[in-house]
Formats: C-alpha cells, sequence, structure tokens
C-alpha cells in the first residue's frame, strides 16, 4: 500500500486506528429521543426503519441492560456477531494495509476473538519483517521495518 510504504520509506511506523469495536454501543444513542424541548419524545433516526441499513441493529440493547449514560466497564458490546463482524473486518484491515501497529479505543477487545486479531497482526508482521511486533500499555517490541530486525 502507498501509504504505508510512505511511512516506511522515511523510517517510521505504519500505524492504523480502529474504532468499530465499541460503536456498537456507542451507536445505541441513536434508538432513543429527546427527554426534553420540542422534540421530547419524538423517536431519533436509529428508530426508523428506513435507515436500518446505516445504524446498527444494537436495538437500544446496552441502555436497556446498563442504564443511559452507563458506559463504564461497558465499553464493548458482548453481542457475539457483532464480536464476529469486528474480526471479520479488522482482519480485513490488516490484510489489506499490513500495518505495524493497531490502535483500539479500550481494552483487548472481545475476549478470545481479540487475542486471535492480535495474532493475526503479529504474525502478519512476522511474515513481512521476518520478526513479530506488538505492542501492549507495558512492553513493547519493536521491529525495524528496514532491517527486519526486532529490538
Amino acid at each position: 500500500m502507498a501509504t504505508g510504504r510512505a511511512a516506511r520509506d522515511h523510517g517510521l511506523p505504519f500505524c492504523l486506528s480502529e474504532h468499530l469495536g465499541a460503536s456498537f454501543n456507542w451507536y445505541a444513542v441513536n434508538k432513543g429521543a429527546d427527554k426534553k424541548g420540542p422534540y421530547a419524545g419524538v423517536p431519533y433516526d436509529g428508530s426508523d426503519p428506513a435507515y436500518a441499513d446505516l445504524y446498527y441493529n444494537n436495538n437500544g440493547k446496552f441502555f436497556e441492560a446498563h442504564g443511559e449514560n452507563c458506559f463504564g466497564d461497558n465499553w464493548y458490546t458482548d453481542d457475539p456477531e457483532f464480536a464476529l463482524h469486528w474480526f471479520n473486518r479488522i482482519k480485513d484491515v490488516i490484510d489489506k494495509y499490513q500495518p505495524d501497529g493497531l490502535y483500539s479505543d479500550g481494552g483487548l477487545p472481545f475476549g478470545e476473538i481479540g487475542l486471535k486479531i492480535v495474532a493475526h497482526l503479529y504474525n502478519t508482521s512476522a511474515a513481512i519483517h521476518g520478526c513479530g511486533c506488538a505492542t501492549s500499555r507495558t512492553r513493547s517490541v519493536h521491529c525495524s521495518a528496514t532491517a527486519g530486525s526486532c529490538t
């Protein structure tokens, strides 16, 4: 990919940021309505079946389970279909763009599925650079994209 090459040609790692993982819960508000004012009680667009292809089919599940304004420890949904959707999309990003790093909005998403994505990113990096590159909140292993060596 040209963007990745441009970064690496300048000695920079090519990293991507993903915001899909937390979006299922973030988008839950599109099923609500204003509580006061001139539009109080008028459902938001996410409740209109005409816009179903634009909004997740989360049907407000997050707020039903956790209450409004309650993200706290509930950053990611426990919906298994969405976790698989996330895995497939992020795997596609890794395969297509071959980033050196991948940022997510919170901790590792979706348990075992998240671990599989980290392993896929690591193994993809190892195949390209001759070593695996991984980063956690506490320790980093860096791979020189030009020299193919880990430090």
